[in-house]
Formats: C-alpha cells, sequence, structure tokens
C-alpha cells in the first residue's frame, strides 16, 4: 500500500456519480456530514452517460426518459424542469402502442442530451474523477479506500457503492 502525505477522514465515501451516487449526495447533502464521490469516468454519468459520435454526433445510452412516477423527492429536478433542460415529451407513438404507459406518469427528456442532467446534478459536489476505487478495506473506525495503485484515496465511516452490481461484485469480494 502506498500512502504519501495526509489522508482526509470524512463520513461518508459515494463511489459511483452517476444517478444513484447524486441521489445519496442530495439526500445526505444537508446532513452536514462530510461526504465525497469518487467516479472512474472522466465526468459525471453512469446510466445518463452520452457518448460523442462522429462530427457532433451525441449518443445517449442506458435511460431514454425521466419518469417522477415513484420519487419521493423531486426538488432537485424542480430547477431543471423551470429552466427548460428537463422537459416534457410524449413519444409519437401514444396511443398507437397499448403498452405504452404514456401519460401516466408524465415523461422527461433532457436538452441537448441526458448526460446533462447528471451534470447539473454533480455541480454543488466536489467529484473526484479518473479515480477508480478499486479496494476496501477495514480499519478500525471506517474504511480505507484505495485506488488501482493501491495508493489511500481517503477513509470514510461509512461507503456507499452507488456502481453497477458487477463492479460492486468485484469490489466488495473478499
Amino acid at each position: 500500500m502506498n500512502n504519501t502525505g495526509s489522508i482526509p477522514q470524512i463520513d461518508i465515501a459515494i463511489i459511483g456519480a452517476g444517478p444513484a451516487g447524486l441521489a445519496a449526495a442530495h439526500a445526505i447533502g444537508a446532513s452536514g456530514l462530510r461526504t465525497a464521490l469518487f467516479d472512474k469516468g472522466r465526468g459525471a454519468g453512469g446510466r445518463l452517460s452520452t457518448r460523442r459520435g462522429h462530427g457532433n454526433s451525441r449518443l445517449d445510452h442506458g435511460c431514454q426518459f425521466l419518469t417522477l412516477g415513484h420519487a419521493t423527492n423531486t426538488a432537485h429536478l424542480e430547477p431543471l424542469i423551470e429552466d427548460g433542460t428537463l422537459m416534457y415529451w410524449s413519444p409519437s407513438t401514444c396511443g398507437q402502442v397499448p403498452e405504452l404507459p404514456c401519460s401516466d406518469p408524465p415523461w422527461l427528456i433532457a436538452s441537448p442530451t441526458m448526460n446533462e442532467v447528471i451534470k447539473r446534478l454533480a455541480d454543488p459536489f466536489s467529484v473526484q474523477f479518473n479515480t477508480r476505487i478499486d479496494q476496501l478495506q477495514r480499519a478500525h473506525d471506517g474504511w480505507t479506500l484505495l485506488d488501482e495503485q493501491r495508493t489511500v484515496v481517503t477513509t470514510a465511516h461509512v461507503v456507499i457503492t452507488a456502481i453497477p452490481s458487477p463492479q460492486a461484485g468485484e469490489l466488495l469480494a473478499p
């Protein structure tokens, strides 16, 4: 284990800056707990990522639209609806395909891409990107998080994994 300098101790480490990780960060945000987010990617995304194609083309992969049907707290999305980042949408096939739940709950799409939503939700936080947490070690008062080079990134009392299950399985394997 390579350990250089003073390592910050935080209350909660969140691994993953996609929708689940940022929802956790927003829920914890007002508590006053010291929270840090870590993501292996260049930016926030997860299941709301957008890839660049040829020329100026963009491709949303993962989530194509959002619904608020089961949401208990949407306060962090309301500013995005008000400023036009999220817009109500109904597919042109509504009414033609009985299996589509076209109006209940309403569908929301983002402009210019779905990734804009996740970028905006990440704005209030200092996310450490390009940081793949590769190992968790139990410490006497919490956890030590190490990156791919086995360098200590931080220590935390609690760790939330908000990453796809195959990645979480690798990270949490004994």
